[in-house]
């Protein structure tokens, strides 16, 4: 009971939320007509991300590997950001990424009101599992943000996981890395499975999570099998 408690008052905090940066939201999608790109709204539903994870009191976090980067004011880039896959909470953890990104999410999350309209509003990309078409357009669209210098970030397992172990990777990203050229960067997302386990509305237990960097991956050389292998062995 406590534990429906505990998690039904986060769940209010998080709508509340919405309500609260809505007019902000309905601002910058106005503003959207200028800002092609987008970075203002990236950049405040970042902050929505972020503002969540801090006040939820049943999570901790640390972020390693940010040195593999580099400098901050020379920090490489873009990537094809690879990552694993544990819990939606994947989703507010990637955000502290000190990159400028967009992730792919399946099409039917920008149907969900608030935050599929926050994520329709940050230009992140969505694709139909199973579809040919969608993934085609897909390919083409992530080339396009790459070529302005923006990552994409793929959570290459495409489901999340419902044991700690890391699942077979799909191909998506590492079609994309080899036909671009663009390095992989490889991040690890844990402790979030414990925290709101996949099909569960609550929050478990308090939960320690952690985002690491990987070592960059440079696709020249790997066939796109390779590539998957190499980068899914560094993550688990």
């Amino acid at each position: 009971m406590r534990v429906a408690i505990r998690s039904l008052l986060i769940w209010l905090y998080v709508g509340a939320s919405v309500l609260v940066f809505l007019p902000g939201t309905t601002l910058l999608v106005l503003l959207s007509v200028i800002d092609r790109d987008r970075w203002l709204s990236l950049h405040w539903t970042a902050l929505f991300s972020r503002l969540n994870f801090r006040i939820n009191p049943m999570w901790r976090l640390e972020v390693r590997g940010k040195e593999r980067l580099g400098d901050k004011s020379k920090r490489r880039g873009p990537y094809v950001i690879v990552s694993n896959h544990q819990s939606l909470g994947d989703i507010l953890v990637v955000s502290f990424l000190p990159l400028r990104y967009r992730y792919v999410a399946k099409q039917e999350l920008f149907s969900v009101p608030g935050f599929g309209w926050q994520l329709w509003m940050a230009g992140h990309l969505g694709v139909r599992r199973g579809d040919k078409e969608s993934a085609a357009r897909l390919f083409a669209r992530s080339k396009r943000v790459l070529s302005r210098g923006v990552s994409i970030l793929y959570f290459a397992e495409g489901t999340r996981s419902t044991t700690l172990e890391v699942g077979p990777f799909k191909s998506g990203a590492f079609q994309l890395a080899v036909a671009s050229g663009v390095a992989v960067l490889p991040v690890v997302v844990a402790g979030t499975s414990t925290a709101l386990p996949k099909h569960s509305w609550r929050f478990t237990e308090r939960s320690f999570c952690f985002l690491e960097i990987l070592d960059p991956v440079d696709p020249a050389g790997h066939t796109v099998e390779a590539l998957r292998d190499t980068v899914r062995a560094a993550i688990a």
